[in-house]
């Protein structure tokens, strides 16, 4: 018996439509672009705690931005990991921070080193003069589709007694992975032996200290 020809162009049809379809590339699935900036840890900018860490002449800054941040006043305080963060899917997070510490005789230093949402390294920054009965532990980088601020206490403040230098504050400064350094004043600006209007009280949420861009598929 034969087979009616609009069975035979119907199963025509549909080989040509399965046969199209495997042919054709299909959309790739969209990668999402994670940015994370750093803020400084504190609201007041001080030059002066170390000989030439804010010297307006760059050949005797030892310490490259190692500038002060305190709260204005010679006092312990809680040193904050300060970010904002954005991402181009509105994902809730950007990744971790992980803190870590390493201390001896005038030496406190506390890391935050971040991974992203895959689990893998982005950067690092060390908070000098920094103690922390946190190592180990690690906390959320808040995302989202506009940026989202993160306010996470790290460590506390020291004065460093009996070294050569004294006082509470904490440097900020980036052992790896961040892309930029950006707006926050250094010792160009704010320096001695003449100190600018950029020293003392400092809009640390405003103004980002460094950033870092990175995609995930």
């Amino acid at each position: 018996m034969k087979r009616h020809w609009l069975t035979t162009a119907l199963v025509s049809a549909l080989a040509v439509g399965v046969l199209l379809g495997a042919l054709t590339p299909k959309p790739a699935h969209a990668s999402t672009i994670y940015q994370v900036y750093l803020h400084p840890a504190a609201d007041h900018l001080t030059c002066g705690w170390h000989t030439g860490a804010c010297d307006y002449d760059d050949s005797k800054v030892v310490s490259g931005w190692a500038l002060d941040w305190n709260y204005g006043s010679n006092q312990a305080f809680t040193v904050n990991w300060i970010s904002k963060s954005n991402n181009s899917s509105g994902i809730t997070w950007a990744g971790t921070g992980t803190i870590s510490y390493a201390s001896g005789t005038c030496k406190h230093w506390t890391y935050v080193t971040v991974n992203g949402t895959d689990g893998y390294y982005k950067n690092e920054t060390r908070y000098v003069h920094t103690s922390t009965s946190q190592a180990q532990t690690y906390f959320y980088i808040s995302s989202g589709y506009y940026p989202v601020t993160t306010t996470a206490g790290i460590g506390t403040a020291v004065s460093e007694s009996g070294c050569s230098w004294y006082g509470y504050h904490t440097h900020i400064e980036q052992t790896g992975g961040w892309d930029s350094k950006l707006s926050y004043p250094d010792h160009t600006t704010c320096n001695v032996p003449t100190i600018t209007s950029e020293c003392g009280p400092f809009d640390n949420y405003t103004y980002p200290m460094y950033g870092d861009t990175w995609t995930l598929p």
